[in-house]
This record gives structure tokens, C-alpha cells and sequence, in this order.
């Protein structure tokens, strides 16, 4: 029933759940004083990891959804649980960093609660505009330069659908929950 990708990258998923339960509770895990006193150093250090990990093995991943073969899913596998380790420590080192640390992120709430304001939008529907602009833009144009123009009209776009819908789900629920409850007093 489950297939070979889901099997395969359940660690990552399971990493995932794991770096979520250690932020929603009080659980703890045994890094946390290493956490509290280098969060910082480790942030940091993170971001030059990642850099690394994406320009070594990185060169040798390849889609996971591509091909099966058993060298090149090994590949893939060690590479995207190797970024899901990092992302890991690096959620993990800003959320033991001190106020005085993060007083940057909290002058710049609002913008930051805007942006993750469209996270869902960007999830579902970047895959679905990255092709679509594949193919509209004329593949005439230089390399690099469609790269960058596909990647910004994407983004634009995926901000307006979450402009449209996302941002807006508290007036679809009131108009819904209207709809339907002047329906079922009319049958009532």
C-alpha cells in the first residue's frame, strides 16, 4: 500500500513532526542548554552548511518524482533528509535565540505575518505557475534571464491568488456560513 517514495521518505516527515512537537511543547530533548547558549553560532552556522550540502550533493540529486533507480533515490534521499536536518536546527536554534536577538524579527512582524500569510497558496500553486510560465514564455530568451523571469512572475502570481483566497477566508466563511444557515432555517 505505501509506495517506495512515501517509505522512503518517511525519516523526513518524521523529522518534520519532531521539530514541530519540540516547538509546540515543553518536551525536552537534551540539546536544549546547547541550544540556549550557541543559537546563534549555529544559526549561522547552518546557512554555510546548507550551501555546502547544496553544492556537493547537491549536484548529484535529482528530482524525486523523475526515475526509479536504487543509487540515484539513495542520493536523493541522504540529500533532501540532509536540508530537512538542517532546516531542523536552524527552526530549532532561532527559537531558543534570546528577545534581544530577534528584536529585528519583531520589528518587522507585520511584514513577516504578511508574508507567511501565503504560505499555503505558495505550496499549492508554485509547481502548477513554474510550468505554465515554462511554457508561455518564449524559450528565445537568454538562459538565466528566463530563469529569473519565470521565478518573479511566479511569485507575483502566487501573491495574488493568496490576495484573492487565502488572505480572504474569513469572508468566504462568513458568506458560506450565511448561505447555509438562511437554507437550513428555510427548511426547518
Amino acid at each position: 500500500i505505501v509506495g517506495p517514495f512515501v517509505a522512503m521518505y518517511f525519516p523526513l516527515w518524521y523529522l518534520g513532526c519532531l521539530t514541530y512537537d519540540k516547538l509546540s511543547t515543553s518536551k525536552e530533548y537534551g540539546v536544549d542548554k546547547f541550544f540556549a547558549k550557541y543559537s546563534f553560532y549555529i544559526f549561522l552556522a547552518t546557512i554555510f552548511v546548507y550551501f555546502f550540502v547544496r553544492h556537493t550533493i547537491g549536484k548529484h540529486a535529482s528530482n524525486m518524482y523523475s526515475s526509479w533507480s536504487l543509487a540515484s533515490n539513495l542520493v536523493n534521499f541522504l540529500y533532501f533528509l540532509l536540508l530537512g536536518l538542517i532546516a531542523s536546527v536552524n527552526i530549532l536554534a532561532v527559537s531558543h535565540m534570546s528577545n534581544k536577538r530577534l528584536d529585528i524579527l519583531f520589528r518587522y512582524e507585520k511584514y513577516i505575518r504578511w508574508l507567511a500569510g501565503s504560505t499555503f497558496t505558495l505550496y499549492l500553486m508554485h509547481q502548477p505557475l513554474l510550468v505554465v510560465m515554462k511554457y508561455i514564455l518564449p524559450s528565445e530568451v537568454l538562459y538565466m534571464n528566463r530563469g529569473v523571469l519565470i521565478f518573479v512572475l511566479t511569485i507575483f502570481f502566487v501573491f495574488i491568488l493568496a490576495e484573492l483566497g487565502e488572505r480572504r477566508k474569513s469572508l468566504f466563511f462568513r458568506f458560506f456560513e450565511k448561505s447555509f444557515s438562511d437554507r437550513i432555517n428555510k427548511i426547518r
